[in-house]
């Protein structure tokens, strides 16, 4: 079994966290994280985002919630599926592997939400490739990346450290780094740290 084929194992068969639970229920550290980035997530919908949504890797709804009846939300683990389908009961949820083949036409959704969720591909390029043939010219990608901030040692102090640790693959990036990995595929609109580096937020365009 390849690297990636484990990764992808470990998401669809073993991962079971609730990140929409632990944003409305303290559950350590981590939910003040959560609740930032959600707050964060909103504002740049309110900002930019236009109808027709994706969620890409949209976990158990923490962003989906938010955006308008009728959008669509993307997971490769059946359990985030089931959650998201209660979290955010008006929108339609798909089983995909992302780095995949997308099932929706060329030119479709006008915003891709992506939130915290680039870290744990191995080849987040072929994600990116998928999430631009998707969009409509002109459509926007309003995600977030994990930075190399200290501050993620808070992780240690949560009760569900342990989920944290079983991760086989969590890259966190640099600056630099975030441009390297959109730049190929989008135009940047918008980028910018938060919480002490610990997270990069962007707006990016389809040209």
């Amino acid at each position: 079994m390849t690297e990636n084929e484990k990764i992808k194992m470990y998401y669809r068969e073993i991962e079971d966290y609730d990140w929409a639970k632990a944003a409305d229920h303290f559950v350590g550290p981590e939910t003040f994280f959560h609740r930032f980035r959600e707050k964060e997530a909103i504002k740049l919908l309110k900002e930019f985002g236009r109808e027709k949504f994706i969620d890409i890797g949209c976990g158990t709804g923490l962003i989906s919630r938010h955006l308008s009846r009728g959008s669509v939300g993307i997971d490769l683990n059946p359990r985030n599926i089931e959650k998201a389908k209660i979290n955010a009961p008006d929108n339609e949820y798909y089983l995909v592997d992302i780095e995949g083949s997308l099932p929706f036409p060329d030119n479709y959704f006008n915003t891709a939400v992506c939130t915290e969720v680039l870290e744990h591909l191995l080849e987040p390029e072929k994600a990116l490739g998928e999430i631009k043939r998707v969009l409509v010219p002109g459509g926007l990608v309003i995600g977030s990346v994990p930075g190399k901030s200290l501050f993620w040692k808070l992780r240690e102090l949560s009760f569900s450290h342990q989920s944290f640790a079983a991760e086989l693959y969590h890259r966190h990036r640099d600056w630099g780094e975030v441009i390297d990995l959109l730049t190929p595929f989008f135009q940047v609109m918008k980028i910018y740290s938060k919480f002490g580096q610990m997270n990069y937020f962007f707006v990016v365009k389809k040209t």
